[in-house]
């Protein structure tokens, strides 16, 4: 039987594990110094052990940051929390919990779910979270593209208010921030991942509870900002650089709103502001270099004051 107990070497206890096959593992309490120093700090060790560890206890606010850092590192894992009891307890310990998207209920479905990483971890018993990416479900990988449909699903059977919703991507990146959702809450935002590896969505309810949704991962290539340099052959976007204003011409000849991105990809389409049918007002973006995406085409803008 594998066991961190009888184990106390990181390579011992991962060549027992991948031995004692259908079993899997979780990395638990990340927010003990301790813990992260015997994991080498999250280093990739193989796709073997990577696929033998799908989970890892996300259940405070300390624990949040080793999310990413385990993400980042290459680790296909998803979150989920527990009551942590020491003591016979159950059920009634706390309100954190585990969040797995079963077929149904039985063992085997349940093993097929925690394997396929459709879990998520929530403070709040009541809080049920999805999202997919592109039809993709949460725990699977996509390959990466321009404007990408998100889906996020939150709902409370409390109907408690989500006082703010982040999508987050590898690299700290944050695409966007909702404030104040009440439940449920169901939407679809497009996004574009330039280079984030996965992403995932964290939520906070105002009695201070957190959400932290599995992550969808992303394969491919990074996505390129100079090779689609083509927009502004086909739509002449002016000045550039630009400072309080940017001018399209003929922007009424195109179905799509043209979407801003900064250079990490997240989306500051709150910052701008449509004054006419040809012209933004961008006075609110701050000082920097950003994406104009138009359809599958895209153009770099610089803003300078």
């Amino acid at each position: 039987m594998v066991s961190a107990l009888t184990i106390a070497d990181w390579s011992g206890f991962t060549d027992d594990l991948l031995e004692e096959t259908p079993a899997f593992g979780q990395f638990n309490h990340p927010d003990d110094t301790d813990y992260p120093l015997l994991w080498n700090f999250f280093a990739y060790v193989s796709p073997e052990v990577d696929s033998a560890f799908p989970l890892i206890e996300i259940k405070n606010i300390a624990a949040d940051p080793y999310y990413a850092m385990a993400l980042d590192s290459g680790w296909h894992v998803s979150a989920v929390s527990n009551q942590d009891n020491h003591d016979p307890d159950w059920g009634t310990k706390n309100d954190s919990r585990a969040g797995i998207w079963a077929t149904e209920l039985t063992r085997p479905a349940l093993f097929e779910a925690i394997k396929a990483r459709r879990t998520f971890s929530t403070q709040d018993k009541n809080v049920a979270c999805w999202i997919d990416l592109n039809d993709t479900d949460m725990g699977s990988s996509t390959p990466r593209n321009h404007r990408m449909r998100l889906h996020i699903s939150f709902e409370d059977e409390d109907m408690e208010t989500f006082s703010t919703i982040e999508v987050r991507g590898g690299n700290s990146v944050i695409f966007c921030e909702l404030n104040n959702k009440p439940s449920p809450f169901d939407t679809t935002l497009s996004i574009t991942p330039y280079y984030s590896k996965w992403i995932y969505v964290y939520a906070q309810q105002l009695d201070g509870d957190r959400i932290w949704s599995g992550p969808v991962f992303l394969t491919g290539e990074p996505l390129s900002i100079t090779e689609n340099r083509v927009l502004n052959r086909i739509l002449k976007i002016s000045p550039n650089p630009a400072s309080m204003r940017l001018q399209f011409a003929d922007l009424k000849f195109f179905a799509e709103e043209p979407e801003f991105f900064d250079i990490s990809g997240r989306s500051v389409k709150e910052f701008t502001r449509r004054i006419n049918s040809n012209s933004y007002d961008i006075s609110n973006l701050p000082v920097g270099t950003y994406i104009v995406l138009l359809g599958k085409y895209s153009e770099k803008i610089v803003i300078l004051r």
